[in-house]
């Protein structure tokens, strides 16, 4: 599948680090979100990709369900290509050297329960519902992205109020952080959260999402990229 129109992105510098931002193509979004649906519908799938399933981990202990996926339905799909080619342009832009693969997650008996038969890409869908939440953390890769699947309303029509915001109306909201608060000094940043929109940025740039306080779903995607070199010594572990 080729991707022929990546055109119009942003660039935000909100406090240091350069952050790109994307509309995903519509068809990108439905194959995410298919697989969601293919994962509720199909026991002997959610039994490999659910962190309710036990079988891939609960990452950062949040307690919500993480779904991850299978890295050839990633290359198949186009889900790859697409990530890939935002990091192209995001390398380039900012003149940053070297080319970046999608992630593979790495052979770890003590970090993951995944059979030897199957490649699992370094990327997720968090399905969020009520009281579910993300502590302020960072991603262990060179690049990471966020692409938001699903938004409920109260929280689309907060994240695009102006000024400053107020802790009791955060619920479900992605918040970056850069730096600890200092005067004159803004270290923090709220994207607006539509639909579609993606997110592409240093991999050590701190975010949260704060709990949530309504029942609808809110569905993200999250990924990682490593150099060319790095993921070529980490796909050779699954051809021994």
């Amino acid at each position: 599948m080729m991707i022929d129109h990546i055109g119009d992105c942003k660039f935000i510098t909100p406090f240091g680090p350069t952050i790109m931002v994307h509309q995903c193509p519509d068809e990108i979004v439905e194959k995410l979100n298919d697989y969601v649906h293919l994962v509720d519908v199909n026991e002997s799938i959610k039994n490999v990709v659910s962190s309710f399933e036990k079988n891939v981990p609960d990452l950062l202990n949040r307690g919500l369900e993480n779904v991850f996926l299978f890295y050839d339905y990633c290359v198949e799909s186009g889900i790859c290509e697409y990530i890939e080619e935002l990091s192209e342009i995001y390398c380039n832009t900012l003149d940053i050297p070297g080319e970046y693969k999608l992630s593979i997650l790495e052979r770890s008996e003590k970090a993951f329960l995944f059979s030897k038969d199957i490649k699992y890409a370094d990327c997720w869908v968090n399905r969020y519902r009520k009281g579910d939440y993300t502590p302020l953390h960072k991603h262990g890769s060179e690049l990471s992205g966020i692409i938001f699947l699903k938004i409920p309303d109260s929280i689309r029509e907060i994240s695009k109020d102006e000024g400053i915001y107020e802790k009791s109306n955060l619920g479900g909201i992605l918040h970056f952080s850069h730096t600890f608060d200092i005067v004159g000094n803004i270290s923090t940043w709220i994207p607006e959260h539509e639909e579609g929109l993606v997110l592409l940025f240093p991999s050590w740039l701190q975010h949260i999402v704060y709990p949530q306080v309504t029942d609808e779903e809110r569905r993200t995607f999250s990924f990682n990229l490593i150099s060319k070199s790095d993921f070529e010594l980490r796909n050779k572990q699954f051809e021994r």
